[in-house]
């Protein structure tokens, strides 16, 4: 049995085997890029911040909140650091990435390290039992220049890995899709919704300009809406299986873009470019928006 993974491999084998590193849409895309019989390896919701971070926490606090098994793993590989570049690269087939997990805010601790405030935070008293130092929001100046420390750190590891890299691009929808009717959700902050979609946006061009042979995939103009009835629940960045069809309709002229950029100078100057242009970009947002 094949799949739409074995197009771009550069390992010459069945696509079956997926890294994700990042959230739910990487995974969503996993479903329908790769056969039934796909193995994965996550690295869940991890911020770039955090992964980057040379300092550890100390996982063994953990064991003050009942955290449940996958919490915990994602939890206690964010305060350990265990990101296993060479061995997970090496085992997979294709990595999947995606910047969703790039919008929860970090925290600094005592010692030096920084860790991902992510959906466990909400659900536990974990800041009250990390040492915790500082609070850094998404979005602000001094968040923007460690995320962008910290992607010149990753995207440099991972283009030592001979591996195939797809930037699935999120898209947050303020639109809902139920049962084949559209409504505009009124429980969302809208403000919110565009601007985490800016940034998805610039975040895709700086890691394009810094991994020129990097496939980047992206929703359709007419996925507009997220799907009320995923198995995960209700949220902007949930979509029908269809809206991830739709995105790898065009696979194959995603993977002759990155094969140009890789292949050709003047197109992987001009990515670079895009990607200096939109640092300058989200310097100036961060900056105007104090």
């Amino acid at each position: 049995m094949t799949s739409v993974g074995d197009k771009y491999l550069k390992k010459p084998r069945r696509a079956q085997k997926a890294l994700i590193v990042g959230a739910c849409c990487s995974y969503d895309v996993s479903e329908v890029l790769l056969p039934a019989d796909k193995q994965r390896r996550y690295w869940w919701r991890n911020n770039t911040i955090s992964m980057m971070s040379a300092e550890r926490g100390d996982s063994t606090l953990l064991s003050a909140c009942n955290l449940q098994p996958d919490e915990l793993n994602t939890v206690r590989r964010d305060l350990e650091k265990n990101f296993p570049f060479e061995d997970d690269f090496q085992w997979a087939d294709v990595v999947l990435v995606d910047f969703f997990r790039d919008t929860y805010d970090i925290l600094k601790l005592t010692g030096g390290s920084y860790v991902t405030r992510g959906p466990e935070f909400e659900r536990y008293p974990l800041q009250s039992i990390l040492p915790v130092e500082e609070h850094i929001k998404f979005g602000t100046p001094k968040y923007l220049d460690l995320w962008l420390s910290a992607i010149q750190h990753f995207t440099f590891r991972v283009s030592k890995q001979d591996t195939q890299i797809i930037l699935v691009n999120p898209f947050m929808s303020p639109v809902q899709e139920e049962k084949g009717k559209f409504k505009v959700s009124e429980a969302l902050n809208h403000y919110e919704v565009i601007r985490k979609n800016f940034f998805f946006y610039h975040m895709s061009r700086i890691v394009v300009g810094l991994i020129p042979g990097i496939i980047s995939l992206h929703f359709k103009p007419w996925s507009i809406g997220s799907w009320k009835e995923h198995p995960w629940g209700e949220a902007p960045i949930h979509y029908a299986r269809q809206r991830y069809e739709d995105m790898l309709e065009t696979l194959d002229t995603d993977i002759a873009d990155a094969e140009l950029r890789s292949n050709l100078v003047p197109l992987r100057e001009l990515a670079k470019k895009r990607g200096e242009i939109s640092v300058n970009a989200l310097k100036r947002y961060v900056d105007s928006n104090l």
